[in-house]
């Protein structure tokens, strides 16, 4: 005999309360009076999509240049310089343990419980 999901009642009572909300009865036309009926509605819509896809858009460019403060070269040659192993070794443990897998199909907890075996490889 088939055996019937208990809960389908239930999601369905969520999506039915979830389309009620996610429905607009009235919306605003652009002198900022309300409107109820819904052939205009209709037209509303259709109007806005219409010119939003054929309006020219203006383009320009994003520009980052001066978005940034000049470094020192103290600063400089600490970006240059190769991190230890204790700062790797801290980066690791401060790592989500189930993330997403590395370019070699592991996962962080592989590291983590392996580091004694394969730290000094990265260093």
């Amino acid at each position: 005999m088939y055996k019937r999901d208990h809960n389908t009642k239930y999601f369905h009572g969520v999506i039915v309360v979830r389309r009620r909300r996610n429905k607009y009865d009235m919306l605003k036309d652009g002198n900022g009076n309300l409107v109820i009926d819904q052939e205009v509605l209709e037209i509303m819509a259709t109007d806005f999509y219409k010119v939003l896809y054929t309006k020219e858009a203006f383009f320009q460019p994003f520009v980052i240049s001066n978005a940034f403060p000049k470094l020192g070269e103290v600063d400089r040659e600490e970006l240059r310089r190769l991190p230890s192993y204790d700062e790797i070794h801290q980066t690791m443990r401060g790592m989500g343990s189930l993330k997403a897998l590395g370019l070699d199909g592991f996962r962080v907890v592989f590291f983590q419980h392996n580091w004694n075996i394969v730290g000094r490889e990265f260093c």
